[in-house]
């Protein structure tokens, strides 16, 4: 008798094999994707928190009396920022106590949804 030694794989392990490693090919690129996305989406957010940032710091270096919607409307436009699609800023300061709060809003298109982020302090005379 004949004894015959098998190398090699058979076009079915060959095609499994095939099929498992795509599964997981596309697992990793969607999540590649994702992260990507994700990255994206959290540098817009900081861009929004660094302009929002730098009009309160504007804002704690005016004086007491200054701090009024008109004055920030006026030196800081909506066109003043330009850093995101469609990114506009709004301004509200309430009176609190004897404080100013200063209320910051950045509101920016990102991927068809409108985003928006806020900050705000309140300032002593």
């Amino acid at each position: 008798m004949l004894n015959k030694i098998k190398k090699g794989l058979t076009l079915l392990e060959l095609m499994v094999s095939i099929v498992l490693f795509l599964v997981v090919i596309s697992g990793l690129l969607s999540t590649f994707v994702a992260c990507m996305l994700l990255t994206r989406a959290n540098s817009r957010l900081v861009i929004a928190a660094g302009d929002a940032q730098y009009l309160l710091e504007e804002v704690k270096a005016l004086a007491y009396s200054d701090i009024s919607a008109g004055y920030l409307s006026t030196n800081y436009p909506p066109a003043y920022f330009n850093n995101l699609d469609s990114e506009s800023i709004s301004f509200a300061i309430n009176a609190v106590g004897g404080l100013k709060e200063v209320i910051v809003t950045v509101d920016w298109d990102e991927q068809g949804t409108n985003r928006e982020f806020r900050l705000h302090t309140r300032i002593a005379p």
